[in-house]
Order: structure tokens, then C-alpha cells, then sequence
């Protein structure tokens, strides 16, 4: 026979708002996405190899007459099946775009190959130009939670803070100016060892992909280099990239002061099984947008969009999606 414990009549309204306030900040988080920091291994995925040299594509492929019915915005656009080493879905994929905040992703690589996500770095005044978010002089963050806020908010400011830290240590020097030349140089053994040639070809002139004077643009690569670069990131440093899947994300830095930003990705929840991604955008590079996902056969697929509109790189990306979706459940390859 089972004993009945009864309650104080004091406990049982407090018992019965603490239960409420569980179930409410439950249903808050999982319906708005919205997710504290901390990092993260993918488990399974982060096993897989996915940073081998892409086949450098001359022309259009298309594997199924279904990526022809897309009426794409972009100017270059890539599909790629990491799992198969198969190349779905190329439209002028080898010419080379203006990559925007793409560059992150190479500044974010940048950055972790070079310090540990728990070193601490204190933002300067002059790296603080867009106060997006708004950040205060002085402020101290970890290495790694600042590199996920730049990628998850496509932050600036972040991109200027790391690389002016990293950079200063990288030449022994707190002249601003070498320091940055020295985390350039950093940024191009990081392309080269990624096999980024075209981008190379171009030269790296910024760590945040924004345009120069006169909208001309200081990061340039294809759409087989900006889906190479994200399965590289991804495979290396999943626990810092695979935030970029979360919608809205809360950082804390040193002193306790939080930020919750917003994923600058609109279609999050349009991508079943996203791994990662990054958007960019400036004048001379159009809308872009890079994304990892895990499709239902398993197969781990990279989708690029370059030099597409604000709107257009959005629903040409879900259109490769929804494409390559309806390809992996009718047929094999």
C-alpha cells in the first residue's frame, strides 16, 4: 500500500507557480529558438570528413531537371552532396563574388586555429564602429564566444575585435596596424591551406567582408570556394559554428553583461536538419548565403547562394533546398 504525503496549504501555491514558470520559460525557449551559449560538438557529424578539395566545376551542371524549374536570383549558385563527393547543382559556380560577411567564417577559422576559445580579449574603441550589438570600450569576452556572436549576428565589430586581439599577439606588436597586416597573413595560410585559390587570386583585404570606398569589394571567392569554406569551418570547429543554426542566441561576456542577438538568417526553421550557416551582404556583393544541412537519407548537403538580392538569397536557398530534397527521396546518384 502506497503511504500519501500531504503538502502544507502554505507550499502548495508556491509549488504551483514554480511549475507554471518551468513550463512557461519551456514553451518560451523552444517556440522562439532561442538558446543560451554554450559549446557544442554535433555527435555523429563532426566524425565525418567534409573538408576535402571540391571539384572545380567549367559550366552548368544540374544532375536532375528539377534545379532547371528554379528561377534563381543569384548570379552563382552550388549544391553539393559532402557525403558522396557529388557535385548536384552548379550555375556559373567557379566565377569569382563578392563574398560579404561570408568572410567571417575564414576570419572565425582565423581566429580559433590561433588562440583557445577561452582566451580573453578586451575590445578597443577603434574596433567599435557599428555598435551592432552594442558593445561597450573595454568590454572582455572569451575567444570562442565572441567568434560565435560574429558569426550567429554577423557582427563587425566582433570581426574587428578579434582580429585586432589575435592579430596584436600573432606579431608580438599592440600597434594596431601590424597587428592586423599580421592576422591578414594568417587569414591567407588559412585560405591556402583550405585550397581557397580563386579568393586568393583576389587578395584579402578585410576581416569582415565589408565593401571599401566607392563599393568595391575586398573579399572575393566562388560559390564551390563559400561551400568548401563552411564544411571546413563546420568540420574543424563545430562547437563554435554549429550555433549559427540556432535562431536567436544569449552571450555572456567576462564582466556578466549579456546579449541576446538574432540570427541574420531568415530561414532557420525552413531547413530541416541545418547544421550551420552564414549570410552576407553589401552593395557590391548582393545577398548571399551559405548553408549545412543534414538531409533525411543522412547525406550532409552545402548549399551557396553569391550574388543573389536582400530577399532573393533566402528563397533561392530554399528553393535549392526544397529541390534537393525531392531529388534524394526519388532517386540515387
Amino acid at each position: 500500500m502506497e503511504q500519501t504525503v500531504s503538502l502544507p496549504k502554505y507550499i502548495r501555491p508556491v509549488l504551483a507557480f514554480s511549475v507554471s514558470f518551468v513550463v512557461l520559460f519551456f514553451l518560451f525557449y523552444a517556440r522562439s529558438e532561442h538558446v543560451l551559449y554554450a559549446p557544442r560538438a554535433m555527435h555523429g557529424v563532426d566524425k565525418e570528413v567534409l573538408c576535402t578539395e571540391i571539384p572545380q566545376m567549367e559550366g552548368d551542371v544540374a544532375l536532375d531537371a528539377i534545379y532547371n524549374e528554379q528561377a534563381l536570383f543569384a548570379h552563382s549558385a552550388f549544391v553539393y552532396d559532402a557525403t558522396t563527393g557529388s557535385v548536384l547543382f552548379a550555375k556559373d559556380s567557379d566565377t569569382l563574388r563578392g563574398f560579404a560577411s561570408i568572410t567571417k567564417l575564414l576570419t572565425a577559422a582565423t581566429v580559433l586555429g590561433n588562440e583557445k576559445p577561452t582566451t580573453h580579449i578586451t575590445l578597443s574603441d577603434s574596433a567599435l564602429h557599428d555598435h551592432i550589438p552594442p558593445f561597450q570600450k573595454g568590454e572582455t569576452w572569451e575567444v570562442g564566444r565572441l567568434t560565435s556572436l560574429m558569426l550567429v549576428r554577423s557582427s563587425n565589430d566582433a570581426a574587428r575585435a578579434l582580429a585586432i586581439g589575435v592579430g596584436s599577439r600573432l606579431a608580438d606588436s599592440e600597434n594596431e596596424t601590424v597587428a592586423q597586416r599580421a592576422f591578414f597573413r594568417a587569414m591567407s595560410e588559412q585560405a591556402s591551406h583550405w585550397h581557397l585559390s580563386k579568393m586568393l587570386s583576389f587578395g584579402i583585404k578585410s576581416v569582415s567582408g565589408l565593401d571599401d570606398t566607392g563599393n568595391i569589394p575586398t573579399v572575393m571567392g566562388t560559390a564551390e570556394e563559400a561551400a568548401q569554406l563552411l564544411l571546413c569551418s563546420f568540420e574543424k570547429y563545430p562547437e563554435i559554428v554549429a550555433q549559427t543554426q540556432n535562431e536567436t542566441v544569449t552571450y555572456q561576456n567576462v564582466h556578466g553583461g549579456t546579449y541576446t542577438v538574432d540570427n541574420t538568417n531568415r530561414i532557420i526553421a525552413d531547413v530541416p536538419g541545418l547544421l550551420a550557416s552564414k549570410t552576407g551582404l553589401t552593395e557590391s556583393a548582393g545577398g548571399n548565403l551559405v548553408l549545412l544541412y543534414k538531409a533525411s537519407n543522412g547525406h550532409t548537403i552545402a548549399v551557396a547562394v553569391l550574388g543573389s538580392t536582400k530577399d532573393g538569397r533566402f528563397t533561392d536557398a530554399r528553393s535549392l533546398v526544397v529541390a534537393t530534397n525531392t531529388l534524394l527521396s526519388t532517386r540515387e546518384y
